[in-house]
């Protein structure tokens, strides 16, 4: 069986996020689901090194920052609906998290002030949103959100391709859509090519 996909994933990653050997990427996903492969090889595959977290310490947001903070981890990746939940109150107490470099959001629409809350709270950890539909392994894009996120700003973009992937916007026959100006826009089907699919 190939694994071409998820190697360049792997490598994808670890270009993208600049893994090396002081790098400690969180293991949040079951072994059962596909982001468990990057968070599992990345960070080896580049000198660095893993923290495994039970699924008591995923699921709860509180014990999972301060575990990730005393880790020393530089690399967590969450869904948005559960980083909305790590983002303390005004004056609430929370870590520092001085290690970490990135927090990726997957696997839902980032919302714009979500950014905005995260910023706010832990500017030094820059949010990297991955896309990657089901049909492929793994992310396709990845887009670094920028400090701070304009007020302005509407929609969080899924970024561009990983390596040795192409994103093509597509009409409703199939033929490639015009590039718009947001916010207008133009309507049209994300369509993914390369190795990954």
């Amino acid at each position: 069986m190939a694994h071409r996909g998820m190697v360049n994933h792997l490598l994808a990653k670890i270009a993208d996020l600049g893994l090396g050997p002081e790098d400690c990427v969180a293991m949040t996903a079951s072994q059962c689901f596909d982001i468990s492969v990057w968070q599992l090889l990345a960070a080896p595959a580049s000198g660095g090194r893993v923290r495994i977290y039970p699924d008591e310490a995923t699921h709860d947001p509180e014990r999972l920052l301060a575990e990730v903070d005393a880790d020393g981890v530089t690399v967590l990746e969450t869904v948005p609906s559960l980083l909305a939940k790590m983002i303390p109150g005004e004056g609430d107490p929370h870590p520092a998290l001085r290690r970490l470099r990135w927090m990726i959001p997957t696997g839902e629409a980032l919302p714009p002030d979500l950014c905005r809350r995260w910023q706010r709270v832990w500017p030094h950890a820059t949010l990297l949103n991955a896309y990657g539909p089901t049909e492929c392994s793994d992310d396709v894009s990845h887009y670094a959100v920028p400090v701070p996120y304009p007020e302005a700003a509407w929609t969080v973009p899924v970024g561009r391709p990983v390596r040795v992937t192409q994103l093509y916007t597509v009409d409703a026959n199939f033929r490639l859509a015009p590039i718009g100006v947001a916010p207008i826009g133009v309507r049209g089907e994300l369509c993914v090519g390369g190795v990954g699919v």
